[in-house]
């Protein structure tokens, strides 16, 4: 299958993208997941016990750098993105959203983060993407069961392999024997090769929560207009496990971060770069 990049696609067109092609989505394979799990399994016992825990989110495994690199202000301006992007169906009608999303997001140890953005031409720039969300996005069919940040965790080998991701947006009841599920992704600035590895990860860590891959994964820059789909099959994600599996033998610190935390528990970085 192939990636479908709309541009600036808005309303309609977005509802479009996001459905996709229901007479194309992949079949659900039970094994599959079983299979995969083994795998990276296998990697994990060949990298040695006693290692440190490995942890792989989208953005150290899309870019190769663990998120505890970025600066206060760079983790803010992900959350904050994302925020504004959920706040666009749960809060339309938010007379300030920006002040909103920052107060929402205070307490978070970001507080000193939130005063100097308040203060900056920063907060017209995050005016200016709160608007072009509420232009691109309508609101969304509630038959599609959205769930916004809903964590999704994978613990393997006695938690010594941890996959963790937090997308944007899922779409879709449960998959049982064709592949029903979109996940959404938002980003900072054009789409790159490392936000589409990082979606790629995310199809792979619902495959090995729900036991079905999903049919896409459509990333959407929040500030550009950007939106594109990725539509996935088993192909796509056995690549992906490959490069992780690979990943994990070599020691890469792309899955070895500073600091562990309780996946289960707690929330990941924002996604956007």
């Amino acid at each position: 299958m192939e990636s479908r990049n709309w541009n600036t696609a808005s309303g309609a067109e977005v509802l479009a993208l996001i459905r996709g092609d229901r007479g194309n989505r992949p079949l659900v394979d039970p094994a599959l997941a079983g299979g995969l799990r083994a795998w990276l399994q296998d990697a994990s016992y060949e990298a040695g016990e006693g290692t440190e825990p490995v942890l792989a989110t989208p953005f150290q495994f899309g870019f190769a750098t663990p998120a505890s690199t970025r600066t206060p202000v760079a983790k803010l301006l992900g959350q904050l993105t994302t925020t504004l992007f959920i706040q666009r169906f749960t809060a339309p009608q938010a007379l300030d959203p920006v002040m909103a999303a920052c107060e929402q997001l205070r307490g978070r140890g970001m507080d000193a983060a939130i005063d100097e953005l308040l203060a900056s031409k920063d907060r017209l720039y995050m005016e200016e993407i709160a608007g072009q969300i509420r232009r691109q996005w309508p609101q969304l069919p509630s038959h599609w069961f959205p769930r916004f940040r809903q964590p999704m965790a994978v613990e393997l080998s006695g938690r010594a392999l941890r996959l963790y991701a937090t997308p944007s947006l899922i779409l879709g009841p449960p998959a049982k024997t064709v592949a029903s599920v979109c996940l959404v992704q938002t980003v900072s600035g054009p789409i790159m090769e490392g936000h589409r590895r990082g979606g790629r990860l995310l199809a792979l860590i619902e495959t090995l929560r729900s036991g079905a891959i999903p049919f896409q994964v459509v990333t959407n820059s929040v500030d550009t207009g950007e939106i594109e789909a990725d539509l996935i099959d088993e192909a796509k994600v056995i690549i992906t496990t490959r490069e992780l599996a690979s990943a994990i033998v070599e020691g890469s610190d792309l899955t070895r971060p500073q600091t562990h935390p309780n996946i289960l528990s707690q929330p990941a970085p924002g996604m956007a770069a």
